[in-house]
């Protein structure tokens, strides 16, 4: 559609935009929740929730690894833009597995991803420390 990648070919259709590719494969594959109107749109809030850590924590990784932890540290800090986020998903995990339950989510694994790109900063320190 706009000449670009990623791009997902499934039998006739092309499928643009990562987190469009995301909610096509979760949608196809079962992995939003129990399929309920509800589920589903739960499942995507929660999905954009781990975008916003991600858009939140990754150019403040970066000008980390440059030296400057400033920015980091603000993120982090609790009320900041991360440790809002992370507070809320930790709330959500105290006595289940999942996010939406019983079941594996692709919410669960845009989580599971955010917090495992991070490990190559001491991001992940901060996480066992807060969030055990």
């Amino acid at each position: 559609m706009f000449g670009q990648v990623p791009l997902l070919i499934d039998g006739d259709k092309k499928i643009v935009q990562t987190r469009v590719i995301a909610r096509y494969l979760a949608t196809k594959l079962g992995l939003c929740g129990n399929g309920t109107e509800d589920d589903v749109l739960l499942c995507d809030q929660l999905f954009e929730g781990t975008e916003d850590i991600y858009e939140a924590l990754w150019p403040a990784c970066a000008k980390y690894r440059g030296g400057n932890s400033e920015q980091l540290e603000k993120v982090l800090a609790p009320g900041g833009n991360v440790h809002k986020y992370l507070v809320k998903f930790d709330k959500m995990l105290t006595d289940r597995t999942f996010l939406l339950g019983d079941s594996l989510t692709y919410a669960d694994l845009a989580l599971y991803n955010v917090l495992t790109v991070t490990s190559a900063i001491d991001v992940d320190q901060y996480l066992g420390q807060h969030f055990p």
